[in-house]
């Protein structure tokens, strides 16, 4: 009798981690130790008839001592994904393979800031704030705050892997209720603008209303992100109303046709991932990058709004990764599934990407405090009859940035876009008493110099529509850079000049205004 003595290891955490965010993924794999009458056996195969041990596909998992909390997910290829929701403070994690058993001690603690994403759900003056779906959903506000929610989760959780992968930690932003411990911590936005009148504005025009409604309201806070979904946007069979797809400032906004494809409560995350039925175009939006299945469409707009969000952080388009199109396979992250979809999305987005369309605007947040931006009209194909629909300018010239274009899971952040994110002030504890007015970040152009007193992180050259043409990162912790020669050959391309110190401190510079 051949039997199998297994371990189970970690690939993303370790014991004693402290973490910033509730909903974590945790990825690992299984050691596979076979052996026959007690001896070592370095194969795992059938050796000379034995008989083997079957080798489970599930592994389960359970948090603190409660058989209730315990939840099984599959081991593919000795490998294995699974989502935990943390409880503040200390949370004690068991892991159970075969009759292997392994604990993981995590501890979730929100970073000392006051910067924070607040999910807003918006509801325009004469709607009843429910949101398109098909017969039979759940499409009330309480249900649209839970989707809003758990989406939120999802991205911050995203964002935290996704800079561990690029060796930044596990940050990531904070939500509101990572300080008021209420898992259902979404505004309900009441906004004075008729739904009637909003279904005929444009996205831009949408997006500059609400990011003013909100600032000017009781609401309105420069330490807040406002992730926003429009309760009335609405499909009619050929076009979309009142949807948007935009980002930048202190607001992202986004429709709610699709909202209906997103998960309502914790178990039905990954079943809302790998659903496959197929949408029926005349009567919902199909917003899945050519894939049709309801799955397909909770994963595009998914990494949609965290590519909006991106925006708000003051992240450009990159030619590859999370701020170019490579948003629409966050299930790849989440799952253990690669089905012969992905493929075909894949070949889609590189046919979208040929054609671009980018807006750049200003709007006031805040009374006398202009707020500049980039936003994208077209972000993806928001009308599934015409599939050349052009998405965003990201077509370059220029030398790629060096991307992680093969991970398993299509999903990442341009070297670029992780060392903002990395050191940006929503990422970080904030100290207010620091004293900022020394400090010293500027853009010499009689001498082609980036200059800072609290060392350079990261440096863009970008287009004026935002794309990024070039840059160069400096995030080991070493000796600071205080002093930088951007070379003549890529400023003479570029329109802007975007610079970060160690601080989050940051500098955007019209490269025109200088000359």
């Amino acid at each position: 009798m051949v039997r199998r003595d297994y371990e189970i290891k970690f690939f993303n955490y370790a014991p004693g981690n402290v973490v910033n965010h509730s909903l974590i993924l945790i990825k690992g794999f299984i050691v596979c130790n076979s052996n026959i009458d007690g001896e070592d056996e370095p194969s795992t195969d059938d050796v000379n008839g034995n008989v083997e041990d079957a080798i489970p596909d599930t592994i389960e998992v359970s948090v603190g001592e409660a058989d209730t909390s315990s939840s099984k997910w599959d081991v593919v290829n000795l490998k294995y994904k699974c989502l935990v929701n943390l409880s503040f403070g200390k949370n004690v994690l068991s892991f159970r393979f075969a009759e292997t058993i392994t604990t993981l001690v995590l501890s979730y603690v929100p970073r000392d800031t006051l910067f924070r994403v607040t999910p807003v759900y918006i509801i325009c003056d004469e709607d009843d704030g429910r949101f398109q779906s098909p017969e039979g959903c759940d499409n009330s506000i309480e249900s649209a705050c839970n989707r809003i929610n758990l989406g939120c989760k999802l991205i911050q959780c995203l964002v935290s892997n996704k800079l561990f992968e690029k060796g930044f930690g596990h940050k990531t932003f904070q939500l509101e209720s990572d300080f008021t411990h209420n898992s259902t911590n979404c505004l309900v936005f009441y906004s004075k603008l008729p739904v009637c009148s909003a279904r005929t504005m444009k996205p831009e025009d949408l997006w500059e209303y609400f990011g003013r409604e909100i600032m000017t309201s009781i609401h309105g806070n420069q330490d807040c992100k406002f992730l926003a979904f429009l309760s009335c946007t609405i499909w009619d069979g050929t076009t979309v109303k009142a949807h948007a797809a935009l980002g930048g400032g202190g607001l992202a906004l986004f429709g709610s046709a699709c909202l209906h494809t997103w998960p309502d409560s914790f178990d039905k995350i990954i079943p809302c991932f790998l659903n496959s039925t197929k949408i029926n175009k005349s009567l919902l939006m199909d917003d899945s990058c050519h894939r049709g299945t309801y799955g397909g469409c909770f994963s595009t707009t998914l990494g949609a709004v965290c590519h909006e969000l991106g925006h708000t952080f003051d992240l450009g388009h990159t030619k590859h990764g999370l701020m170019g199109r490579g948003f629409d396979h966050i299930d790849l992250v989440f799952t253990m599934k690669c089905t012969k979809s992905t493929e075909r999305c894949s070949k889609n987005v590189r046919n979208i990407n040929k054609i671009g369309s980018t807006h750049h605007a200003v709007v006031t947040f805040i009374q006398d405090i202009n707020v500049s931006c980039n936003i994208n009209s077209l972000q993806k194909p928001r009308n599934p009859t015409l599939s050349q629909t052009p998405i965003t300018s990201l077509n370059r010239n220029s030398h790629a940035l060096q991307d992680d274009q093969n991970s398993d899971d299509k999903t990442f952040w341009s070297a670029s876009c992780a060392t903002i994110l990395a050191f940006h002030k929503w990422f970080n504890n904030f100290d207010r008493n620091l004293n900022q007015e020394d400090v010293i970040l500027k853009f010499d152009r009689t001498r082609n110099a980036v200059i800072s007193n609290r060392g350079i992180k990261v440096i863009e050259l970008r287009k004026e529509n935002g794309d990024v043409l070039h840059s160069w990162q400096f995030p080991e912790n070493l000796a600071k850079k205080k002093l930088f020669l951007v070379p003549v050959q890529h400023l003479n391309v570029a329109e802007t000049i975007v610079v970060e110190d160690a601080f989050g401190n940051l500098l955007k510079q019209r490269l025109s205004s200088l000359v």
